[in-house]
């Protein structure tokens, strides 16, 4: 790989850092580490492999340095091979110049089968080779084997004890946590994020992972094993924001502390956590019942993701915007 600055014929040069095979044998994964970035920067880059042709330029941004930053990042989950609708929706965004985003599983049909993860790839390749998709593993991901392999071989994720499985990341003013609610036990986990929940001091939480805690979909609904766990520490350590998917639907809860209260929601977002299932990324759309004490917004059958707007350490706007751009709910975090 080179790269380069922006505007400046990519010059540096770094060899492949670590490869992993193809799961059938047909290719080589290689990694690639770049150091001595400057934060917040446009770079040029270009790869080739053996003695193969260059690629065309690719542009990235690095992270800001700043808590001030303002930026935007996208969420969303559950497209399972419905890539014509995610390629329609990433086009609603490109003049927001989304920074990264962060995708509550269910990317493949199959994850058990290579082939699934290559059409992924290859319909996120206009978004993921100038900016990060951080994932999480959904059902989907493990296939009918139940298995991490393929996810963990196609993903580079930052260096975790979950092997990948689950992760944490800062990005400005912001603190990720990518959850694994599929496949790893909660209990092997919670220490890990207890820890690492504690740790930060970053002005904003973000949580985000498959099952949720809190649905009102007919097909799944609530993960009430993850809310009975996750939600009084989601309240203890002022998460800000959980994202999840599963059920094919869009719904935002009302501010929620479980520490203060296991069935009612409390003042404001400024007290309490902000639940977000967005999982209307492709897949077929569920149905939902409403009525439950916790829900604010409720909205079946429509494809859609979430923009989210950070204004450095003051807010963060929330927006699910559907297929044909229009702004399905909005919401507004002050910190």
């Amino acid at each position: 790989m080179r790269f380069a600055p922006k505007g400046q014929a990519p010059s540096r040069t770094v060899e492949s850092a670590g490869t992993r095979v193809f799961g059938y044998g047909q290719g080589v994964f290689h990694e690639v580490v770049l150091a001595g970035l400057t934060p917040d920067t446009e770079y040029d880059y270009q790869i080739r492999s053996g003695d193969g042709a260059w690629t065309p330029r690719r542009t990235f941004r690095t992270a800001p340095a700043s808590e001030d930053a303002v930026f935007v990042f996208l969420a969303g989950s559950d497209t399972k091979g419905a890539h014509d609708v995610l390629s329609e929706l990433f086009r609603r965004f490109e003049t927001d110049e989304p920074r990264f985003m962060v995708y509550a599983g269910d990317a493949p049909h199959h994850g058990d089968l290579a082939a699934h993860w290559d059409r992924w790839f290859a319909a996120v390749e206009p978004f993921a080779s100038q900016r990060p998709i951080m994932p999480s593993t959904g059902n989907h991901e493990l296939g009918a084997s139940r298995s991490l392999a393929n996810y963990q071989t196609y993903n580079a994720l930052p260096p975790s004890p979950g092997n990948e499985a689950y992760y944490s990341f800062d990005y400005g003013p912001v603190h990720f946590v990518s959850l694994d609610t599929e496949s790893v036990s909660l209990a092997k986990q919670l220490p890990w994020l207890e820890k690492d929940l504690a740790a930060t001091d970053k002005p904003w939480k973000v949580v985000y992972g498959h099952g949720p805690p809190f649905s009102s979909g007919t097909v799944h609904g609530s993960r009430r094993d993850l809310r009975n766990v996750l939600g009084p520490m989601f309240g203890k350590h002022r998460v800000n924001l959980v994202l999840s998917g599963h059920d094919h639907l869009y719904e935002r809860s009302k501010p929620i502390d479980l520490a203060k209260s296991k069935d009612a929601p409390v003042n404001s977002y400024r007290e309490g956590t902000c639940y977000v299932v967005s999982a209307g990324a492709g897949a077929g759309l569920y149905g939902a019942k409403p009525g439950n004490w916790w829900t604010a917004v409720l909205k079946t059958g429509v494809h859609h993701l979430c923009r989210v707007k950070v204004n450095g350490s003051k807010s963060m706007l929330l927006e699910a915007v559907d297929q044909e751009g229009r702004v399905i709910d909005a919401v507004t975090l002050d910190n």
